[in-house]
């Protein structure tokens, strides 16, 4: 896959850097904000955190706010320009880098990388070759957070209405120019080929500050990984 396929889905968020948060807001009932914020409580002061595909940096801004030392990385300038002042608002520092994520490298490890609902623009090809350069961006001991949709179990319910939920969703981003059409991904068993290793996974609806009772909270998870062992010994 050719890094110019990345330019190509990441530039089109442009025109809609005004709108972008809240309309993920409103098509998850507010879930896609809950399951950012949630990743916050698994972060330390003084880390090196870097925010893939940032946006409008809602997620990066509270982990920021924390005392994190925040990297936001992302190809649109407009969403940029309203990240930048946002925290200009606060008075909050943070290194950000308008770059595509393949041609980055920071030359220091981090110690969390975040990707929060980026990986799913790419087409599968590019997805993995994007997740095999977030790997190397981490240290040894280092975390990676996933922010996405929820992939299908074996039940009837989620093999049939999870794909109900996503696809309209999918389909009216890829009429925007704003992804691929693909099947939800299932990032933890693309991980052991990009030297990554699964930790958990957290549903939305079994996060405290969820509410249970807006069931598109279960369609959310934070996913949480770390490098392969023989990489940190």
């Amino acid at each position: 896959m050719s890094r110019a396929h990345y330019r190509h889905h990441h530039y089109h968020y442009d025109h809609v850097a005004w709108c972008y948060e809240w309309i993920a807001r409103v098509f998850s009932f507010g879930a896609i904000p809950r399951v950012k914020a949630s990743q916050t409580s698994m972060m330390k002061a003084g880390q090196r955190v870097l925010y893939v595909g940032v946006g409008t940096g809602e997620d990066a801004l509270l982990a920021a706010r924390e005392g994190v030392h925040v990297t936001c990385l992302d190809l649109s300038g407009a969403m940029l320009h309203r990240l930048r002042r946002r925290f200009a608002e606060e008075g909050i520092r943070a290194e950000i880098v308008e770059a595509d994520i393949v041609d980055y490298d920071s030359g220091r490890p981090f110690d969390v990388v975040v990707a929060n609902f980026v990986l799913n623009v790419f087409p599968e090809a590019a997805m993995r070759e994007a997740l095999r350069h977030i790997e190397s961006l981490l240290s040894p001991e280092g975390v990676l957070l996933i922010a996405d949709f929820t992939p299908p179990g074996q039940g009837l319910f989620e093999r049939v209405i999870f794909p109900a939920y996503y696809r309209p969703i999918n389909i009216a981003a890829w009429l925007l120019r704003l992804c691929a059409l693909h099947p939800i991904y299932d990032y933890a068993r693309e991980f052991p080929d990009a030297g990554l290793e699964l930790v958990t996974r957290l549903s939305q609806s079994s996060q405290r500050h969820a509410r249970t009772d807006v069931h598109s909270s279960r369609f959310y998870e934070c996913i949480v990984a770390k490098p392969l062992r023989d990489r940190r010994e």
